[in-house]
């Protein structure tokens, strides 16, 4: 099961069986990588924190984080670190870059300034509604 790029929980496919007396299915997720996501909300503020978004990582999928640049960047390199080998998916973002997504390994993330200049930057959802 696939639904598009930016989704950020675990794929695989289902499996299950009909017979007379009913339906039997199971979700199997896939072996290998997966897609996360972890977000910043500039637009919904609790005094001087922001709204902080994580899909398929561990903790809560929403907190309040405080809004000083270097506790936002340390979070990013902590996350991307904890799980290297999978894809990060960035909020969409349709002006200014050349895709609407940023997507790449966290280890590529922590290998290339540059990219994860781009990926915090990008890590700002442009409108309060943004997915």
């Amino acid at each position: 099961m696939w639904d598009g790029c930016g989704k950020a929980w675990p794929t695989g496919y289902v499996i299950g069986e009909v017979t007379p007396t009913g339906i039997t299915h199971e979700f199997r997720t896939f072996k290998g990588p997966e897609t996360r996501r972890i977000s910043f909300n500039p637009f919904l503020r609790d005094g001087s924190r922001l709204l902080l978004t994580q899909d398929n990582l561990d903790g809560p999928p929403e907190q309040w984080v405080e809004d000083d640049e270097t506790v936002l960047r340390e979070l990013l390199h902590t996350t991307l670190a904890a799980y290297p080998d999978d894809y990060f998916v960035t909020p969409s973002q349709s002006k200014g870059y050349p895709t609407r997504r940023l997507s790449m390994t966290g280890r590529l993330l922590l290998e290339d300034d540059k990219r994860f200049e781009e990926f915090f930057a990008r890590s700002f959802k442009a409108k309060k509604t943004t997915q």
